[in-house]
């Protein structure tokens, strides 16, 4: 009887080729014991979404991906941290609001979070007491403030991170007196200052005597404490 020859090839020593579709880093696992074959695994990276070999990996790495992109330009520049108070905060809509600390500002109801145009958070100004000039829109809830975890009767006291869209800038001393001056002397804006806690809405009488004497400033410092110069009920408590 004739013995059928087999076409399958003796094993090779070579070692396996990788397939194309794998990133090139990979991650070694710790040596084994002697005689044993050391497993190297793929290292699938953010940045090489073209590597992943299935349509859901592809998925999943591109989420992980945009997601760690969004946390980074979250934190990587954080308002709460390095922003100098008092601060002058400068509406698009047109309103003006003066701080003198950073807590009546990073700190309030649930509702100013989400309000949307009018908002205290929405897109804005801020331009802080070292002439630093900070693009704001909208706010990142940190946690609630004690006791109850910041829960009340009428909704939940949390502290917020604003959102910074860019890297501050310095402001220009011509350009934040124009827009001050701009907001004081309009009839539709609304100039309001918070001092310990307290706000207070100036009448346009004083919002345009503030605007003669915030004229002659000869710095961004000086016109934010001009402005918290500026005579209201709230500042003699």
């Amino acid at each position: 009887m004739t013995r059928l020859q087999s076409n399958s090839s003796p094993p090779s020593s070579a070692p396996p080729k990788r397939c194309a579709r794998y990133p090139a880093s990979t991650r070694q696992l710790p040596s084994p014991s002697p005689g044993n074959r050391v497993r190297r695994l793929p290292v699938y990276s953010p940045n090489s979404f073209s590597s992943v070999p299935t349509p859901l990996g592809g998925c999943l790495c591109a989420f992980d991906a945009l997601n760690h992109l969004w946390l980074e330009s979250m934190t990587s520049t954080k308002f709460n941290e390095q922003a100098a108070f008092p601060a002058v905060v400068l509406y698009e809509h047109g309103d003006l609001t003066i701080y003198d600390s950073l807590d009546p500002y990073v700190v309030c109801g649930t509702a100013d979070v989400k309000a949307r145009k009018r908002g205290r958070f929405s897109k804005s100004m801020v331009v802080d007491s070292r002439g630093l000039r900070w693009e704001i829109n909208g706010a990142t809830v940190l946690h609630g403030v004690p006791p109850f975890f910041g829960y009340r009767l009428l909704g939940r006291i949390v502290r917020v991170q604003p959102n910074v869209c860019a890297p501050p800038t310095k402001a220009d001393l011509s350009w934040t007196k124009s827009e001050v001056l701009k907001r004081l002397r309009s009839k539709a804006t609304v100039v309001a200052i918070v001092v310990n806690r307290f706000c207070t809405i100036t009448d346009r009488g004083e919002a345009r005597r503030t605007g003669t004497v915030v004229e002659t400033a000869s710095s961004v410092s000086e016109i934010i404490s001009r402005l918290l110069s500026a005579d209201f009920p709230e500042k003699h408590i």
